[in-house]
């Protein structure tokens, strides 16, 4: 086996690894509702409510095509620490879900595209988002930052916050 095929092999393994701990799209997270389990894709834009951000946006798709970098334009809805995006204001199941908590939000000067944001993070890709115009950029990089600030929420220290989506243990 050439050193290439095991280099390719570790790499390989070392983002599967990765993703596993940290997914980018959180596709296949369970949210609890009740006695049964859902996806967190398949809350529909009516079910999630309304959000502390919404709006639409361009997001930069994962891989250059071959006159450059896709953008394609989807209903984003940011709700505490979670990032949806849609097809529409209307959708009824998520294209995508993230949980921005961690992540570092800054506008990307490295796109062409105009009124571009970044979200990065250390063991994950870099999504790129992109407004309509500088206000709504400003907007959704004070939003998403102050998403991405968000703590984690312990049994102690959330409040009464979410209780209803916060399963809890009686001791013993």
């Amino acid at each position: 086996m050439s050193a290439r095929v095991i280099f390719r092999g570790i790499k390989y393994l070392q983002i599967f690894t990765c993703w596993l701990q940290y997914p980018l799209q959180d596709f296949a997270a369970e949210k609890s509702q009740g006695d049964g389990v859902m996806s967190r894709r398949r809350v529909s834009v009516k079910d999630l409510g309304q959000g502390d951000c919404q709006g639409f946006l361009y997001k930069r798709k994962e891989s250059k095509g071959l006159l450059g970098w896709r953008w394609k334009k989807f209903w984003f809805v940011l709700k505490k620490c979670s990032l949806y995006w849609y097809t529409s204001d209307t959708a009824e199941k998520a294209e995508g879900y993230i949980n921005m908590r961690d992540f570092t939000v800054e506008q990307a000067t490295e796109c062409k595209k105009k009124f571009a944001m970044k979200a990065s993070h250390l063991h994950m890709v870099t999504l790129y988002f992109a407004a309509e115009n500088m206000k709504d950029m400003n907007k959704w990089l004070a939003k998403l930052t102050q998403a991405s600030n968000e703590p984690e929420p312990t049994d102690s220290t959330n409040g009464g916050k979410d209780s209803h989506n916060t399963p809890t243990r009686k001791p013993g």
